[in-house]
């Protein structure tokens, strides 16, 4: 094993207590690279992250966007990926993104934490939709909004509880984000080991 890589990832030579880093997975769209800007809001040597996104691979995926087949695939993998490691907790971006995730975490029999992130929707969801949306984000833990507005909205519309809801304003003039000290502190190595699973 490689000694410079093992010390990144938070491992110990020799006989010393195994601290490994603790993993966690997170599935977003493909905006920009693999969406990793919240990743320096936490110490190195404590997680080990795999990021999925779901850039369009193959014909169909390039050519159907209704249904979206490769956030679909995307949000798939990261479930099963999610329940194998097993993870400590899971990221997603992006409603629809947590919306796949969560049916997936569902079908799959996956309950590992669920943080959604950049939950926002330029379109609110109507019938059918909504209702399925619905039921699949009770079994999100927690939710990150941009404003105070998104918040009260969103608890009103898909009855998520209030204090399920954290506001992280966007950074100004550089558009940075940082994660809430709230989340980093239920995403701390021991908070997070507690919720680990075992694949079913």
């Amino acid at each position: 094993m490689d000694p410079a890589r093992d010390r990144r990832r938070g491992g110990r030579q020799g006989n010393a207590p195994d601290k490994s880093p603790v993993p966690l997975v997170v599935a977003a769209p493909y905006w920009h690279g693999e969406w990793r800007w919240f990743e320096s809001s936490f110490r190195e040597d404590d997680f080990d992250w795999h990021f999925l996104n779901d850039r369009p691979k193959g014909f169909l995926e390039r050519n159907c966007t209704s249904p979206n087949l490769a956030m679909i695939r995307t949000a798939r993998q990261a479930i099963r990926l999610a329940r194998d490691l097993p993870a400590s907790t899971f990221f997603s971006h992006d409603p629809r993104m947590t919306f796949w995730c969560a049916f997936f975490a569902q079908r799959f029999g996956v309950d590992i934490p669920h943080i959604a992130y950049s939950f926002n929707f330029p379109v609110l969801p109507k019938g059918l939709k909504r209702r399925l949306m619905t039921t699949a984000f009770n079994d999100v833990e927690h939710f990150v909004v941009y404003s105070s507005m998104e918040r009260h909205l969103y608890s009103a519309y898909f009855g998520i509880p209030a204090d399920r809801i954290s506001v992280c304003l966007w950074g100004w003039p550089h558009r940075r984000q940082r994660c809430p000290p709230s989340l980093r502190e239920t995403t701390s190595p021991q908070s997070v080991a507690t919720h680990a699973t075992t694949p079913p």
